[in-house]
């Protein structure tokens, strides 16, 4: 296998209900990327219908079995072109007629897998199901190739499950709104995983919602070969697949797998009350009304005089009835951050607060530069 591998991303603002012209579009960026060499080409996240539908009825005239009429179309020019493709679309399961946001691979023999995603976002649970497929790794004449959709790389679990299984590119098509690109989470991917990440991203609006384009390709070591910041196009890359198989543990060999268990146990924090009333055991105490107050003030250099606008601030709060009282971030050391700002939780400072906690018996929330070891 060639270790030298030339991308594409396509950049791309599909238009709802406009489906023929989307793949029309997008045709002609995949024809354009293949005659410029490219070997892989990556498509966004339900680039030929548009992302935002409100309900299934809505996006049920465009959703297709994968292989089917769109797969076909691809697989047509990945023939013709010698290369693979990933293209984002809308899937309807011909069995039980569930709908899911898919991503699929194609190459010059037809569809070589597909990956549905795992974490839908915002309206998608309106009318798609959660991926059932898991996280897979495809193996090509081209590579080790692994396909994200959009929210799945919020968790470094998914990304994992692709470096685990030997990845050697992450196709992440996606329609990132919010934040500007590359997002951290596309580069943080790629580097505890020791792989490449070519990222294909829409732009534009889409039912008043924004999407920050960003498309890019990323390194092993998380540097950003390339990026397209906004508008319809194509950015090429290259892959040097041998630094992704000569990687030497970094990240990953810091894993602790003995811990993923008890990271996983104490999903109960989110909604306490209805976990430790369950079955009435352990029930949580019945708790009582209280007053609760929050300082404001501008910490400065000089912990003395933020010490004392503590202490005046708790006992004006005392002196109301408050029992909780709330001082902002940084309010005893101050928020010009240096190491002459830290402070030790044995200080003197601290011992102050303990103090003034003990003579006014409430509680007092204060946020320093600490110092430790």
């Amino acid at each position: 296998m060639n270790n030298l591998l030339n991308v594409a991303a396509v950049q791309f603002e599909p238009t709802l209900f406009e489906k023929s012209r989307n793949l029309d579009r997008l045709s002609e960026w995949v024809e354009e990327a293949a005659r410029a060499g490219a070997q892989l080409i990556v498509t966004p996240e339900m680039g030929t219908t548009g992302y935002c539908w409100q309900d299934r009825e809505e996006v049920a005239p465009y959703v297709e079995t994968i292989p089917g009429p769109t797969t076909e179309r691809f697989a047509r020019l990945a023939r013709q072109y010698g290369c693979h493709l990933v293209i984002g679309m809308p899937e309807v399961d011909p069995v039980d007629d569930l709908y899911y946001n898919t991503a699929v691979l194609i190459g010059p023999q037809g569809v070589v897998g597909k990956h549905r995603k795992t974490h839908p976002y915002i309206s998608e649970p309106k009318w798609a199901a959660s991926g059932d497929l898991g996280h897979q790794v495809f193996d090509t004449p081209i590579g080790r190739i692994a396909l994200l959709i959009c929210m799945d790389i919020h968790f470094l679990e998914t990304a994992r499950l692709a470096g685990l299984g030997g990845a050697d590119v992450i196709c992440h098509v996606s329609n990132w709104l919010a934040e500007r690109t590359p997002a951290p989470y596309w580069i943080n991917r790629a580097f505890e995983n020791g792989c490449y990440l070519v990222e294909s991203n829409r732009w534009g609006q889409e039912r008043g919602v924004q999407f920050s384009g960003g498309t890019c390709v990323i390194e092993p070591d998380g540097h950003v070969q390339g990026i397209l910041d906004k508008g319809d196009g194509l950015l090429f890359g290259k892959l040097d697949l041998a630094r992704v198989r000569d990687r030497q543990p970094t990240v990953m060999a810091a894993r602790r797998p003995a811990l993923y268990k008890e990271l996983a146990q104490p999903a109960y924090a989110w909604n306490p009350l209805d976990f430790f009333g369950l079955y009435g055991l352990s029930p949580r105490a019945k708790g009582k009304v209280s007053a609760v107050a929050v300082g404001q003030f501008a910490p400065g250099r000089d912990t003395a005089a933020n010490l004392r606008a503590i202490t005046e601030q708790a006992r004006a709060a005392k002196a109301q009835g408050a029992e909780l009282v709330v001082f902002p971030e940084l309010s005893l050391s101050g928020s010009y951050v240096d190491h002459t700002s830290a402070l030790a939780l044995d200080g003197h400072e601290v011992r102050a607060l303990l103090n003034l906690a003990i003579e006014l018996r409430v509680h007092l929330v204060v946020g320093l530069v600490l110092a430790e070891g």
